[in-house]
């Protein structure tokens, strides 16, 4: 399965070098959406025509419009990491796509659990001649009051994986409202198709950091107008602690809502990690097993899925994600439109 991820990497990555810079990977944009029933009894054939479009890895990139011209060299850009793995890969595209512009694709590492972290992190940027500061699903609350120093000295903040408004000063790329909400409807999707080929009436249980709601938010509402396609399903939330997320420590969360909701047989997870160890512990508590779906698989769900311990997962390719956000920011330094690729299809596709 890591295999099929990295040959779209390197796919895109190499068509970009050769677009400039103009070409690689996902945003926002709607493909035509249908809804499986989900419901138990309902032919297993038309919630599987449902899924079907979305369990085929794209082999094309969206954008293929050319820079006007190079962007000037030595640009320096401040990343704000929060050291998880979508940050790494964002950063690791980043900076191979920077590297062939000539810019300094800077790392700061922050905690969402530490707001002030991200406020001091662009300030000490702004001293240093950063002109561009990438946050990731960070509340716009964070970097508002940073705006007018921002503007003054022509700097601009590209803001990752977050719902917030648009206001000037702030570019949004990688995950905006509409393509976030479109993973949810993904998985949901998926999720209802499998209930219907097993017969079986979905009661999902969808796992979710609060603290990381800007990004997490619209997979909840993806996913929630998906579900409500099927009368006799349910969906709740299970909460889980920054810390407890941060430390991968969210097993046990798990396993204590579902002893205490037993007609939970579907799990959601709104992103990696949060799947870490919990099929293990469900089992070691005498728990029925829960089938398995989620958004922005990784390695170990690629793995999970491939042995048969989880059913589902949509996959982004988020180191060509990472070139997008360069890519973004060349198009803005050079003048053209920066919202190419929130204009685009999505590349995201369903894994199971």
């Amino acid at each position: 399965m890591m295999k099929r991820r990295k040959l779209i990497t390197t796919a895109a990555c190499c068509a970009g070098i050769a677009l400039a810079l103009s070409a690689c990977s996902s945003s926002s944009g709607t493909a035509s959406q249908s809804s499986g029933t989900g419901q138990a009894g309902a032919p297993a054939s038309s919630a599987a025509a449902a899924s079907a479009p979305y369990l085929v890895q794209p082999t094309t990139l969206p954008v293929t419009e050319k820079l006007s011209k190079r962007p000037p060299t030595g640009i320096k850009v401040a990343f704000l990491n929060h050291g998880n793995g979508y940050d790494q890969d964002y950063l690791a595209g980043m900076q191979a796509a920077g590297k062939l512009l000539g810019w300094n694709i800077q790392n700061f590492t922050v905690s969402p659990a530490n707001p002030a972290a991200t406020t001091s992190a662009v300030k000490s940027g702004i001293g240093a001649g950063d002109k561009y500061f990438v946050v990731f699903s960070t509340p716009a609350a964070l970097y508002a009051s940073l705006l007018p120093e921002l503007k003054a000295k022509g700097d601009m903040i590209l803001d990752v994986d977050s719902a917030n408004p648009a206001v000037p000063g702030v570019v949004q790329t990688v995950q905006s409202a509409s393509t976030i909400s479109y993973t949810g409807e993904l998985g949901g999707q998926a999720l209802l198709a499998d209930a219907a080929a097993q017969g079986k009436t979905a009661h999902i249980a969808e796992v979710t950091v609060p603290v990381y709601a800007a990004v997490l938010g619209p997979i909840h509402d993806g996913l929630a107008a998906t579900v409500k396609s099927c009368s006799a399903c349910s969906l709740s939330q299970i909460p889980i602690p920054a810390q407890n997320f941060l430390s991968q420590n969210v097993a046990p969360v798990i396993v204590s809502y579902l002893q205490a909701h037993p007609d939970i047989n579907y799990l959601f997870f709104d992103a990696a990690t949060l799947d870490t160890g919990v099929a293990a512990q469900i089992a070691r508590a005498g728990l029925p097993a829960r089938r398995m779906f989620g958004v922005g698989a990784f390695q170990p769900e690629f793995a999970a899925i491939k042995a048969g311990q989880q059913e589902g997962w949509v996959v982004a390719p988020s180191i060509v994600d990472g070139w997008i956000m360069t890519d973004t920011l060349a198009r803005l330094s050079g003048g053209d439109d920066p919202n190419v690729w929130n204009k685009a299809k999505p590349l995201y596709y369903v894994l199971n």
